[in-house]
C-alpha cells in the first residue's frame, strides 16, 4: 500500500469528549496530520480531495478480538475437526473471505484468536493489514510488522507485561463484564454491523485493542494512524441525522461506506480495493456434504 494525502473536508467527527463537531481532516504519511475548522491553503494540493457537504460521519476504526478462519462457518459444528480436513489453501480462502467481513465491518485493527494464528499472520502481512495475534502458548514466531499478545496458564502478557487473566481480558459480546478488556465476536457467520450496534453501550471497548499495545489511543487526533470509518449519510437508504455522539451512529447499524488502514483506502463507497472477498460456495458445500446436512 502506498500512502497518499488526503483532505476530507465537509466533513462530522467526534471530538475528544465524543460529542460530534463539524470540520475536516488531513491525513498523510499514514496518519492524521490535522484536523479542525478551517484547513490550510496547501492541503488543497492533496492528491485525494473529498467533500461531503457536512452529511458524513467520520470515526476511528474498530479493534476487536475475532477469528477469521471460522467466522464463515457456523458455531455448531467442529470447527477443530473441519479445518483439519480441509487443505491450507482452503484455509487461506476462509482466511481472507473472513477477513473481509471483518474490515468491511469497521475492525481496521483486529485482535485475531484463530486456530490456525500464523497462517493468518502471512496473510495479514501479505496485505499488508496491521493486527494482534493472540498466541496461546505454540511458540509461533512474531513476525515484524504485527503485534504478539501471549497467553500462558490462562494468564495473558503483552512484551512480558502482565495484562489480566484470559477470561477477563477477552469477553464474549454477548457477557461484557466490568473486567472486560477486548470484545471477542462470535465465530459463526453474524452480521457484523448488529454485533457492533450491540456494543454501542461498550463503545469504548471498541478502542482497547489500539491503547493495549500503544498503537494510538483510539480517537481522532494529531500523530493518530489513520484507521478511519467514513459514513456516507447522503446516500439515500442512509440518510438520517448527524448523530451528536459515537454511540448514536453505532445505534444505525451501518456499514461505514470508506475505510482507511494505516492512511490508505481499504474500502471506497462501499466497494473494496485492497482485500478481495473470496467466494468459498464450494469449500462450504464440501463441508455440508462431510457433516451430512
Amino acid at each position: 500500500m502506498n500512502s497518499i494525502r488526503y483532505l476530507f473536508t465537509g466533513i462530522n467527527y467526534p471530538g475528544h469528549n465524543g460529542i460530534i463537531r463539524r470540520g475536516f481532516l488531513f491525513i498523510d504519511n499514514n496518519q492524521v496530520r490535522d484536523l479542525g475548522v478551517e484547513y490550510p491553503a496547501e492541503y488543497e494540493f492533496s492528491e485525494y480531495r473529498a467533500d461531503y457537504e457536512y452529511k458524513a460521519v467520520v470515526i476511528h476504526g474498530f479493534s476487536a478480538a475475532i477469528s477469521p478462519s471460522t467466522l464463515p462457518l457456523g458455531n455448531n459444528i467442529d470447527t477443530g475437526e473441519i479445518l483439519g480436513s480441509l487443505s491450507r489453501e482452503e484455509i487461506k480462502r476462509l482466511i481472507l473471505n473472513g477477513l473481509y467481513r471483518i474490515i468491511r465491518a469497521g475492525i481496521t485493527f483486529p485482535v485475531i484468536a484463530d486456530p490456525q494464528p500464523d497462517l493468518v499472520a502471512k496473510t495479514l502481512l501479505e496485505k499488508q493489514i496491521p493486527a494482534i495475534i493472540v498466541d496461546k502458548g505454540s511458540a509461533l514466531p512474531h513476525r515484524p510488522g504485527l503485534y504478539y499478545i501471549d497467553v500462558e496458564d490462562s494468564r495473558v502478557y503483552f512484551e512480558g507485561k502482565y495484562i489480566g487473566d484470559y477470561d477477563e481480558v477477552f469477553c464474549p459480546v454477548e457477557v461484557i463484564s466490568s473486567n472486560c478488556k477486548i470484545p471477542l465476536i462470535p465465530s459463526n457467520p453474524v452480521y457484523l454491523g448488529c454485533i457492533l450496534r450491540n456494543l454501542s453501550g461498550y463503545s469504548n471497548l471498541l478502542y482497547n485493542g489500539y491503547k493495549l499495545v500503544e498503537r494510538g489511543e483510539g480517537i481522532i487526533r494529531k500523530g493518530e494512524p489513520a484507521d478511519l470509518l467514513l459514513y456516507d449519510l447522503r446516500i439515500p437508504d442512509k440518510n438520517a441525522l448527524i448523530p451528536h455522539r459515537l454511540e448514536d451512529l453505532l445505534k444505525l447499524g451501518y456499514l461505514p461506506d470508506t475505510i482507511l488502514i494505516d492512511g490508505d483506502i481499504i474500502v471506497e463507497k462501499g466497494e473494496a480495493l485492497e482485500l478481495e472477498a473470496l467466494d468459498i460456495s464450494d469449500i462450504l458445500a464440501t463441508i455440508r456434504d462431510e457433516i451430512g446436512s
